[in-house]
C-alpha cells in the first residue's frame, strides 16, 4: 500500500526531488529520536537529583 503511494507522488517529482525528500524525512526522523533521548536524559536526571534532595532531608 504503501509502496504504490510513494510511486504516485514521486511521479510528479524529479529523482532528485524525491531523494532530497527521502534524506530530510530521515534527517527529521534522527532528529526526533536524539531530541527524545535527550528529554529522556534531561527528566531521569532532574528526577534523581529530587530524589537525592529527599533522601538528604530526611537523614
Amino acid at each position: 500500500m504503501f509502496q504504490s503511494l510513494r510511486k504516485i507522488f514521486s511521479s510528479f517529482r524529479s529523482e532528485e526531488e524525491d531523494r532530497g525528500y527521502s534524506r530530510r524525512a530521515f534527517y527529521n526522523f534522527v532528529a526526533f529520536l536524539v531530541s527524545c533521548v535527550l528529554f529522556s536524559f534531561v527528566a531521569q536526571k532532574h528526577k534523581m537529583v529530587l530524589l537525592t534532595d529527599a533522601v538528604a532531608k530526611r537523614g
